[in-house]
């Protein structure tokens, strides 16, 4: 690419060959006639400098403004993604989260019909009678191992709601038709005792529902315990 001062060289030279083509060389003419058409042709040529200069002075302007790159068309493209406002690239003009997509919020469950008498969370929401205490003999209806009636004791209804007693125990040890259960979200720390509804299935899985949420269980078989202190003990005999 050719500098400034090569380019105003360049318009010097042509503009002067220009100039110099209006000025009659041709010796038979009378002295006056040449000296009258070379004046004419000296004042159409500094016409011309002066257009010249002014397209010098823009040219440099120019030049000056790109900082001497042969083309201005990445960096206005580079203006263009500067100055381009974050949020222009979200969708729907919400700024997206970090993490590269939007939380979708978990569908609210269908409120409960009215005079629900049987226990159920199908729906994701509880809905039904709040559960009474277990028929157990220990303290609050909890089941001891004494008892021979359902649903301490063995001979329960395979897919019926029992009210049941939790002892709030870090062991997560209960009993349930005639054995004993491990829960599977047993509590770091004692909790208050607890009333739910206790089903046992046709495939062995044990659980209960509640107001304030659903656990299972597994049969206990000598697998250790967790405790309050957060370590475990040993297996109970």
């Amino acid at each position: 690419m050719r500098t400034g001062a090569e380019i105003e060289q360049h318009l010097r030279s042509s503009l002067r060959a220009r100039a110099d083509s209006f000025v009659l060389t041709n010796p038979s003419e009378p002295p006056d006639h040449i000296v009258g058409v070379r004046k004419q042709g000296r004042a159409r040529y500094w016409a011309l400098v002066g257009v010249a200069a002014a397209i010098l002075t823009v040219a440099g302007f120019v030049l000056s403004d790109t900082g001497g790159h042969t083309s201005s068309h990445h960096s206005l493209a580079d203006r263009a993604a500067t100055g381009r406002s974050p949020s222009s690239n979200a969708k729907g003009g919400r700024t997206p989260p970090r993490g590269g997509s939007e939380s979708i919020p978990a569908p609210i469950p269908p409120p409960c019909a009215p005079n629900v008498t049987i226990p159920t969370d199908a729906s994701g929401r509880y809905c039904g009678p709040i559960p009474p205490a277990g028929n157990g003999l220990g303290p609050d209806g909890a089941c001891t191992g004494t008892e021979v009636t359902v649903p301490c004791g063995a001979g329960v209804t395979i897919g019926q709601y029992y009210a049941f007693t939790v002892p709030g125990g870090c062991d997560g040890l209960i009993i349930f038709d005639g054995q004993r259960w491990v829960s599977e979200l047993a509590p770091s720390t004692p909790v208050p005792d607890f009333y739910v509804w206790m089903r046992l299935d046709a495939d062995g899985t044990l659980r209960y529902i509640s107001p304030t949420g659903s656990v299972g269980f597994n049969p206990y078989s000598g697998q250790t315990l967790n405790q309050c202190s957060g370590t475990t003990t040993p297996p109970t005999p």
